[in-house]
Parts: structure tokens; sequence; C-alpha cells
């Protein structure tokens, strides 16, 4: 029996040569192979074949599709979770369900793919609101990407995310602590925004952000 390794490694060349190079009855026969073995990314690239009508007599077939995807995303693949997360926002193979949706965008997101975390932005801009709470997690552990989109949403005019944009200078979140810069975020929070307005009038964060503007 191949070690898990040697498994990997023939995936990986089945990738880089039948597959990308559309030679796809061959890359096929591979991939379902080493998917039955319990590999992961093969088991992915079985899904999307399925999906996408690559396999033999090229026809789609969305439900094995999301078997394998599953089987896949089950093991951690995050390219296949998100796409799993994508049939049950959509209903294609699978019955609609958007809280399983989030749940797989959001164990993609979690590992850094592109396409889950950029679902989560458009949600989130949408009013979203466990969107909102993964961005404002991801943005404590220091998400580049999290702070940008609050970022963005706060120049846009959005309460949430003019407080958390505070709220991340406040305390030093994803980007370098500073009082004047989180006042005023704050300030264009509390308009709307009750936390905002009661850091505001905490003497504490007045004294620092008075420090702040002195000595800077």
């Amino acid at each position: 029996m191949p070690s898990q390794e040697e498994i990997d490694t023939w995936v990986k060349n089945v990738i880089s040569g039948e597959y990308n190079t559309g030679r796809y009855e061959s890359a096929f026969e591979h991939f379902s192979e080493y998917a039955k073995m319990g590999n992961a990314k093969a088991q992915y690239y079985l899904g999307k074949m399925y999906y996408e009508g690559q396999c033999v007599g090229g026809s789609r077939n969305y439900d094995i599709a999301a078997e394998w995807y599953r089987k896949s995303a089950e093991q951690g693949d995050a390219d296949a979770q998100c796409e799993l997360g994508r049939m049950y926002r959509i209903g294609l193979g699978v019955s609609q369900d958007y809280a399983k949706a989030e749940e797989w965008y959001r164990k993609s997101a979690e590992q850094g793919n592109a396409k889950a975390v950029e679902w989560y932005r458009k949600s989130a801009e949408q009013g979203n609101a466990k969107a909102v709470e993964w961005y404002r997690k991801s943005a404590e552990q220091g998400n580049a990407k999290a702070v940008e989109w609050y970022r963005k949403s706060a120049e846009q005019g959005n309460t949430d995310g003019q407080y958390a944009l505070g709220y991340m200078y406040h305390n030093g979140i994803g980007v370098s602590k500073d009082y004047v810069k989180a006042a005023e975020w704050y300030r264009k929070a509390a308009r709307r925004d009750m936390r905002a307005r009661k850091v505001l009038a905490s003497p504490m964060f007045k004294f620092k952000t008075f420090i702040t503007k002195i000595f800077n």
C-alpha cells in the first residue's frame, strides 16, 4: 500500500500533467483511483470533473460532484469546502440550505480560500450578521483582508465598519494602535452606534487621545 506522501505526489503529477493539458479521460481514471484511496485533493478534482462535465461522455452530474466534494471537504480541503458551500447556496446537487452553505464557506475562508473570503466580504456588505462577525474575528487574528474590508466598509459609511475600524485602532488589532484615528472613526459611528458614544465619553479614552495628540 503506497504512503499518503506518495499518493499526494501522484495526484500533483496528474493535475500538472493530464488535467492541466486537457487529457481528461486519463486524468479522470487516475483521480478516480486515488480518490477511492481517500486522497482529499483527488476527491476534489473528481468532484470538479463531474461538475464541469470533464468526465467520460462529457455530461455533468451535480449529485456525484457534491458527493466527492463532501468527501474532500470533510477531510479539510479548502477548495472542496468552498465549492460545497456554493452548491448548498444555489441548491445544485444538494437541497438548498443557506446555513450549511455558510458553514462550509466559513471553514474554507478560515483556511484563507480567496473565493470563500470574497463570498464573506460580499455577504457582510449586504448585512449578513454571521459574515460580519467572521470578519471581526478574522481581523482580530491579524487577517489583512478583513482589516481592509472594514476600512472600505467604513469609508462607504457603514456604521458597523466604522465602529470596528475605530475598535481596531483603539486596541491595535491588525493595525498600529492610534487613539486619534480610533476617535475619528468612533465619532463617525457614534451618530448611530451607542457603543461608539460610550467609548468617546470615557475619561480614560479622552485622556489617552489627548496625550497622543500632544506627543505626535
